[in-house]
């Protein structure tokens, strides 16, 4: 007979986990599973790399059982786990974007910095990534009304464009930044 996911507490599944018990971290699985997997595919925009975040996530949670037993909020852990496995993949991609740079330019090779630290809240980075993510013009209007607080008409004249196409990529970079607050909303 299947154990109802939810029967038991997120405490106590967590314990369970803790002792080994892998019934309970299937049904933890069951549970959040699909907010790891969404806010995955929110960021990489793949489902094979969302599936595999996911994955990632949950056999790092087995793997570090031992370590379970002060966790206040399993939604916030998640929320970091999810959060650590998107960033490491952006931090891939930008070492692979960098190596094929190079090996276009015929420059020499040189190894990524291992001294580069996260150093911004949770919050700001998943925005920054959000943001990177957008085509090059929106984020590009984005960053110009946001960052350099330029009018709709200074950007306008400035990239030789209309104000309504300004007023459309801003509506749509704030569209993407809200179904992102939505998401991110599932691990508080």
């Amino acid at each position: 007979m299947q154990e109802n996911p939810k029967e038991s507490s997120d405490a106590q599944l967590l314990e369970r986990v803790h002792k080994g018990d892998s019934g309970a971290l299937g049904l933890l699985y069951i549970r959040y599973s699909a907010r790891v997997y969404d806010l995955a595919l929110h960021f990489s925009g793949n489902e094979k790399e969302a599936e595999d975040i996911t994955q990632n996530v949950f056999s790092r949670l087995w793997e570090r059982r031992e370590l379970l037993t002060n966790i206040c909020s399993l939604k916030a852990y998640l929320f970091r786990m999810t959060r650590n496995e998107i960033l490491t993949l952006f931090r891939h991609r930008k070492v692979e974007r960098g190596y094929a740079r190079q090996q276009m330019e015929k420059e020499p090779q040189h190894a990524p910095d291992s001294s580069m630290k996260v150093t911004t809240t949770e919050l700001v980075e998943m925005i920054d990534i959000a943001i990177e993510r957008m085509p090059e013009l929106r984020k590009r209007i984005f960053m110009m009304s946001r960052y350099d607080e330029m009018t709709y008409a200074e950007i306008a004249r400035h990239l030789n464009i209309s104000p309504r196409t300004v007023q459309y990529h801003i509506g749509k970079a704030l569209n993407e930044l809200r179904k992102l607050m939505d998401v991110m909303v599932l691990f508080v």
